[in-house]
């Protein structure tokens, strides 16, 4: 079997094709990134080939993807950018995809992507904080909007990775010198700020039915000092928790957004939450996609990856959702040049 793994030059897919190789050994894995630096390229010890390819902005990105998978008889594609999710997403609507790949209807996709929107629509069913567009705002509009979320309130882009121009306001001043560091065509979004625990949910859906769900939470992140948050947008340290109301959580919001549309649910998810000042998990934003923590899942018996392939390109029949149960809530760790592991608590020193 031949596999493509879409943006090497990150953790992700990286951890991906780890997670495979535990449960196929002769999987054939093949690499690709736009970026000829990326790390990823070079892993010749992960993946059996590797391609630099285009990226999704310039014109001949389908041109030589297709040649890629027909050259290399490619069986299934995992595509992990958020922005090369969409545009698979976008082709699935007029043409066949290339290959075989879990990708999520366009018009969800698309709504789930623009945090503003998917929060707004969540505030609605109590699973979100409240949320508002912020673009260029007057002095008048600034003590406003304090007004509205109170102080603290959190701004940042709105649609990028939640880290992405994070900042926590504490006052009417903090704001507007933040946003004037970025290009005047940046789209924020502000949001009550919420204090408590930092979650994601993993969930792997294929033709509208619930396949597997796992829960973990981030603890700290990466060079936490580049960012004034502290959140960097990748996990250092986190724990695998077997906490299944975050999931059933998870799934309603889910299962509320495809309602929404009249479609079934399908594609592989990471819904995000941080708990507010009552201790309630408040979903943040939703991936389309694995995280950077995907390993640790699969290092502790919850293998997304291999998952995918079973139900998805073999078929394996589906029954009851799994929604998985560590035997331990392991702590994971990674540092900038160490491989991410698992460790027991009766482990640590």
């Amino acid at each position: 079997m031949k596999v493509l793994l879409c943006g090497v030059g990150g953790p992700t897919p990286i951890g991906m094709a780890k997670s495979l190789r535990f449960k196929y050994p002769d999987i054939n894995l093949i690499g690709a990134d736009g970026n000829r630096f990326a790390p990823g390229l070079y892993r010749e010890n992960l993946f059996n080939k590797c391609i630099l390819t285009p990226y999704t902005r310039q014109q001949d990105y389908w041109a030589v993807l297709e040649k890629v998978i027909e050259k290399e008889k490619i069986d299934f594609a995992f595509i992990v950018p958020e922005t090369e999710v969409l545009a698979w997403s976008q082709r699935m609507m007029d043409h066949q995809l290339p290959c075989l790949s879990l990708i999520p209807d366009f018009e969800v996709a698309t709504f789930i992507f623009n945090k503003k929107d998917l929060a707004e629509f969540l505030y609605e069913k109590d699973l979100s904080a409240k949320t508002v567009s912020i673009n260029h705002p007057k002095k008048d509009e600034i003590v406003a909007l304090g007004n509205i979320l109170k102080y603290p309130y959190w701004v940042r882009l709105n649609k990028t990775a939640g880290a992405l121009g994070a900042m926590k306001i504490h006052h009417s001043g903090d704001l507007q010198p933040w946003l004037k560091m970025f290009p005047g065509n940046a789209d924020f979004i502000a949001s009550e700020y919420l204090p408590g625990r930092n979650y994601a949910c993993k969930l792997l859906y294929i033709h509208g039915e619930l396949i597997l769900g796992a829960a973990a939470e981030r603890i700290e992140y990466l060079l936490p000092n580049l960012s004034p948050t502290k959140i960097t947008g990748m996990c250092a340290r986190g724990r695998l928790l077997n906490n299944h109301e975050l999931l059933h959580r998870a799934h309603r919001a889910m299962t509320l957004i495809y309602h929404r549309f009249e479609k079934p649910i399908h594609g592989m998810f990471t819904v995000d939450m941080k708990e507010n000042k009552n201790g309630v998990p408040m979903i943040t934003e939703i991936n389309l996609r694995h995280v950077s923590f995907t390993h640790a899942f699969s290092l502790a018996g919850a293998n997304f990856a291999f998952e995918t392939l079973e139900y998805f390109y073999y078929n394996k029949p589906s029954g009851s959702p799994i929604l998985h149960t560590f035997e331990e809530e392991y702590h994971f760790i990674r540092g900038v040049d160490s491989e991410l592991f698992i460790v027991r608590d009766t482990d640590l020193l």
